[in-house]
């Protein structure tokens, strides 16, 4: 199986943030990723959440989650990104995962349960946690996944009940506020929740123009760092992508005059059993 982490730069346009999630599958497919997963966010986003999220949030059965499904049928993948979606109360929105499968049908639908009310943030000012704290797994390709958002991945308890759901990959879709060592928090907790479940965990971040780090990365049960971030011409922007990987070793290339970075694709690739 072949996993693909897209770091988009998403913003308020979501046409085209839809069109760059559209670019970066059609991308990845080609290169042999079976599964691609975006940040939360990934379809709306601004450096802090206000009022125009619950403006802006849809249904699952609206246009923005259609067409994610369509991307996901069209290109014969499973595909989890990050939507705003409506709740019932007045004024806020659920920060939503939704998971589709090859075929476009629904798999999975995780809606951030700790929201980031951290650092100057209030994401509960217009975001509403979710209902229920059942862990939210899928199976694809021989492998169950977990779903995590963000700051999930600051309690322990979430991965140990997906771990215990049976979950055997972690996908944790993120938009990680930067700030004093938060790349080094980033990547310490996506360790930790690694080794202390045996589990894998795939990061994805969505990047940030101030947070060039990017924060892309793929843990194998161990807690071994396998970081993944570089610069592609598919959209210029930021992203991670996919690079070959077998086992527990690791390869890299340089390529460019502007120093090292990861010039084809990040890929993480193993064997179901």
């Amino acid at each position: 199986m072949r996993i693909a982490l897209g770091q988009l730069e998403s913003g308020t346009d979501i046409q085209a943030n839809l069109a760059a999630i559209d670019r970066f599958a059609a991308s990845a497919a080609a290169d042999g990723a079976t599964l691609v997963a975006f940040p939360e966010y990934a379809t709306y986003e601004k450096k802090k959440v206000d009022a125009t999220f619950p403006e802006m949030a849809e249904p699952l059965y609206g246009p923005v989650c259609q067409k994610l499904a369509a991307t996901a049928r069209r290109h014969r993948i499973a595909l989890v990104a990050g939507v705003v979606e409506t709740s019932n109360e007045p004024g806020k929105a659920y920060n939503t995962l939704v998971a589709f499968g090859p075929d476009g049908e629904r798999r999975a639908v995780y809606r951030k349960i700790h929201l980031f009310d951290a650092q100057g943030f209030g994401e509960s000012t217009f975001i509403k946690p979710g209902p229920s704290t059942s862990p939210v797994v899928f199976d694809f390709g021989g492998a169950r996944f977990g779903l995590m958002t963000c700051y999930d991945l600051r309690f322990p308890e979430l991965a140990r009940s997906l771990a215990d759901a049976g979950a055997q990959v972690l996908l944790v879709c993120s938009s990680w506020v930067p700030g004093t060592h938060k790349t080094e928090q980033w990547l310490a907790l996506n360790a930790a929740r690694a080794i202390e479940n045996s589990l894998y965990v795939a990061g994805g971040c969505a990047r940030r123009r101030r947070c060039p780090w990017a924060g892309a990365c793929w843990w194998i049960l161990w807690g071994l760092l396998k970081p993944i971030s570089g610069w592609s011409p598919v959209f210029g922007r930021w992203m991670s992508r996919l690079r070959r990987w077998r086992g527990f070793g690791s390869c890299s290339r340089c390529s460019g005059s502007g120093g090292c970075r990861l010039q084809a694709h990040l890929v993480a690739q193993r064997r179901w059993r």
